[in-house]
């Protein structure tokens, strides 16, 4: 698929893989797990990859064994415009952090190399 072409993601699968990140936030390492049950993981030491429709989600924990950070990776960049658009239209955007953001949430952009993706934080 060049990236002329765009893949349709629906509105209600970019939501579901947004609350996922939420979901798993200042949860524990064990309780993240429990939350996939029927989704493919990766665990790498302290780290959990989660297989969801048109991304993975890594979650990162901290000391206290929380996760404090959650990461989406499309599977295709030609969906970000999608992402991109929702999150626009569902949370407001903060211009001094550079993050759309709700009462408890702030999702940022970020970009590693050619391949942009989503860095999800709990205030």
């Amino acid at each position: 698929m060049t990236d002329q072409q765009q893949s349709i993601v629906s509105q209600n699968c970019i939501a579901e893989q947004i609350s996922a990140a939420f979901r798993v936030l200042k949860n524990p390492f064990g309780e993240v797990l429990d939350l996939f049950p029927k989704q493919e993981m990766c665990v790498i030491g302290e780290t959990i990859e989660v297989r969801l429709e048109s991304a993975t989600l890594t979650c990162l924990f901290d000391e206290d064994n929380a996760c404090d950070a959650a990461f989406l990776f499309l599977d295709d960049r030609c969906d970000l415009m999608q992402y991109l658009d929702f999150c626009t239209k569902e949370y407001t955007y903060n211009y001094l952090k550079r993050a759309w953001i709700n009462e408890n949430y702030c999702i940022k952009i970020k970009n590693d190399g050619d391949e942009p993706f989503f860095a999800i934080f709990s205030f």
